[in-house]
C-alpha cells in the first residue's frame, strides 16, 4: 500500500491551491446529487484544473449526468488526514474535447477503462472489475461521451479537527 502523501504547509497557499492539494492528497472524492428526491453520492477520482478552473467529468450514459441535468446543484467532499473539503455550487455543463483529452491525459486510469481497446482487454479488465461493466461504453473514445462540468459559483470550506473552518474564496 503507498504511503499518503505527507501534509504541506498550506500557509503560503492560495485559496485554489489548498483545495486542489486536499483533493490531490486524498485522491478520491464523493459528488453528491439529488435524484428526485432521494440523495445519491458516489465516488470520483478525476479532477482538473485547467485555466484556471476546475474541472470534473462524467459519461453521458450515467445517472450522475442525468440527475445533474435535473437538478445541477452539487457538493462535493473529501477527507484525508484530519481535513475535509466541502465544495458546493452550479454544475455547468460544457461540450469541449480538448479539454476532454486533457481530463484523460490527467487521469490515465480512466482513460485505460474508456477508450476503445480490443476485445480480449476489456474482457480482461471487466473480468477483474466487474463492477465495471455498466461504466463501459464499448466501441466509443471516451472523450467523445465525456460530459465535463465546471462548478459556478463556488464556495468551499476546508475543516479541521484541531483548527477551526477554512473558507476558501475561489474564482
Amino acid at each position: 500500500m503507498k504511503k499518503r502523501d505527507k501534509k504541506p504547509d498550506r500557509s503560503k497557499m492560495t485559496d485554489e491551491e489548498k483545495l486542489l492539494e486536499l483533493m490531490d492528497r486524498a485522491r478520491v472524492f464523493f459528488i453528491a446529487t439529488m435524484d428526485g428526491d432521494q440523495p445519491r453520492v458516489r465516488p470520483f477520482g478525476a479532477h482538473l484544473y485547467r485555466d484556471g478552473t476546475l474541472w470534473f467529468g462524467t459519461g453521458e450514459h450515467k445517472n450522475v449526468y442525468r440527475q445533474l441535468q435535473e437538478n445541477p446543484k452539487v457538493e462535493i467532499s473529501c477527507y484525508e488526514g484530519g481535513d475535509w473539503l466541502r465544495l458546493t455550487g452550479t454544475a455547468v455543463f460544457v461540450d469541449d474535447k480538448e479539454a476532454a483529452k486533457d481530463m484523460l491525459a490527467h487521469a490515465p486510469r480512466m482513460a485505460k477503462l474508456f477508450y476503445k481497446v480490443p476485445g480480449f482487454v476489456q474482457h480482461a479488465i471487466l473480468k477483474k472489475f466487474p463492477g465495471l461493466r455498466n461504466m463501459v461504453a464499448p466501441d466509443v473514445k471516451y472523450e467523445d461521451s465525456m460530459k465535463l462540468f465546471y462548478i459556478k459559483d463556488p464556495k468551499a470550506t476546508i475543516s479541521h479537527l484541531r483548527e477551526p473552518d477554512e473558507e476558501l474564496h475561489l474564482g
